[in-house]
């Protein structure tokens, strides 16, 4: 393999492992709320570990990782039942997405958004986020991500 190829091959790897974590920890939040915590200390270890990489890559390349940055910070602001630190989080995690022109992660961000405002009893707020994701991944070309999330919305009976 030429010298290239495999600086292409090593810079690949890196940016593969460093979506592995930043998703990774999106999961480990969502087991953190769902499960019955018996690896609480593995997930906040893999969050750690993802919110640090995101901390020391977004200043570098805030057009790719601020907005990942943003959203893991309100997922563990979640968690943590920070019901304001967590929505402010929000916003700023769609409005750089969006900005940055990532529907997929502006959608996701939306999604997630929303099932923090479904856990607080804001209905009317989880819908308009909802909605929002909905927007991003119809933009975004994702038809079964939309297919499931018009499912959700009609299941809300908002």
């Amino acid at each position: 393999m030429s010298l290239q190829a495999n600086e292409a091959l090593t810079y690949i790897q890196k940016l593969q492992a460093i979506m592995m974590k930043f998703y990774l920890s999106l999961a480990c939040c969502n087991l953190l709320r769902t499960s019955n915590k018996p690896k609480k200390k593995e997930y906040d270890k893999a969050i750690a570990a993802a919110e640090v990489m995101l901390g020391q890559l977004a200043p570098e390349c805030a057009h790719n990782y601020e907005h990942k940055r943003k959203l893991l910070q309100a997922e563990i602001h979640s968690c943590n039942r920070d019901d304001t630190a967590a929505r402010q989080a929000y916003r700023v995690a769609i409005m750089s997405a969006n900005f940055s022109k990532f529907n997929h992660e502006e959608g996701l961000a939306c999604e997630l958004a929303g099932k923090h405002c479904q856990r607080a009893n804001d209905k009317w707020q989880a819908k308009e986020y909802f909605i929002q994701a909905l927007r991003c991944y119809q933009k975004w070309g994702c038809k079964v991500k939309v297919d499931a999330l018009t499912n959700n919305l009609s299941d809300l009976n908002i």
